[in-house]
């Protein structure tokens, strides 16, 4: 079935390969994996008068080393090249992660023949996630929820996007933790198939630095995030964001949370003004390979 631009319809394409090994004298597991996906999706723009089509390339290596606090060993699971992890009961897991994404995007807008560059986001660095807890008291029939803490190491981001008025702009971010204290994070599994249905960002605060001095703290308040759909839609709870010129001065603060009824925003999130109002034009980004593999 084709859309109104004559391709088919909202869908992903693309390769994923992984590769497992016995790693550090056999102790721990290194897993590799890289992905090249094309992925195309319709969304309205210009406060809902218009539709866009955009067509992304999402090209992703991440490094994956396994281990375990207790010095046990872990295996590969060679049937999917993969470390073999209890995700059901993953106390004192240990996960070294390392990655490289870029995410280049285009957009062309209804009745327009004009294909435009819209959006280039990368990003690399490296994160340390432990597994804490085997408790069990949020499960259900159908999924089950474990408790993890991720501390990012060295994180960097940039960002190049088709402002108003296709005026480009571009932001480069250094990411990290304040006093190395880690997000808690709740990972909501299928009992079935161990993919990840749901995550929540119970605590934590992030930092960026951006390039030009200034600055941006990011807090979370139980922010969950929905990953049944492709959209990433956030399901309760908050972040909030506020930003700060390169004297340290605050100029801005924001809250990004659940739709709302009424809400202007698109695809599943809210970010809000500091008087409450919604930001017209704001949309989430769609869900990475990577963010569903842990």
């Amino acid at each position: 079935k084709l859309d109104r631009w004559g391709y088919l319809e909202d869908g992903d394409a693309g390769s994923v390969g992984k590769t497992c090994k016995p790693w550090s004298e056999g102790r721990s597991i290194r897993v590799t994996s890289g992905a090249s996906v094309g992925r195309r999706y319709q969304k309205k723009i210009n406060n809902g008068n218009s539709t866009g089509l955009f067509e992304m390339e999402v090209n992703s290596y991440s490094e994956r080393n396994w281990s375990r606090t207790d010095g046990e060993s872990i295996s590969c699971d060679k049937s999917v090249n993969d470390a073999k992890i209890d995700f059901a009961s993953p106390a004192g897991t240990r996960l070294e992660l390392s990655y490289d994404r870029a995410r280049p995007e285009t957009r062309r807008i209804t009745g327009s023949p004009k294909i435009t560059p819209f959006k280039t986001v990368k990003a690399k660095g490296t994160s340390v996630v432990t597994w804490s807890s085997n408790d069990s008291s949020e499960d259900t029939k159908k999924t089950y929820v474990r408790t993890s803490a991720i501390e990012t190491k060295e994180s960097q981001c940039y960002l190049n996007m088709l402002g108003e008025n296709d005026v480009d702009r571009s932001l480069d971010v250094f990411i990290s933790m304040p006093g190395g204290a880690p997000l808690e994070i709740k990972t909501e599994r299928d009992r079935k198939t161990n993919t990840v249905v749901s995550k929540t960002i119970v605590s934590g605060q992030l930092n960026s630095k951006i390039d030009r001095g200034a600055k941006m703290t990011i807090t979370y308040k139980n922010l969950k995030v929905n990953f049944a759909d492709r959209s990433c839609s956030i399901i309760s709870g908050t972040a909030n964001i506020v930003l700060y010129d390169e004297n340290r001065v605050e100029v801005k603060t924001l809250t990004l949370g659940s739709k709302t009824l009424g809400s202007k925003s698109k695809d599943g999130g809210s970010l809000k003004d500091s008087s409450g109002k919604d930001l017209n034009g704001f949309s989430l980004d769609r869900c990475d390979l990577e963010d569903l593999m842990n």
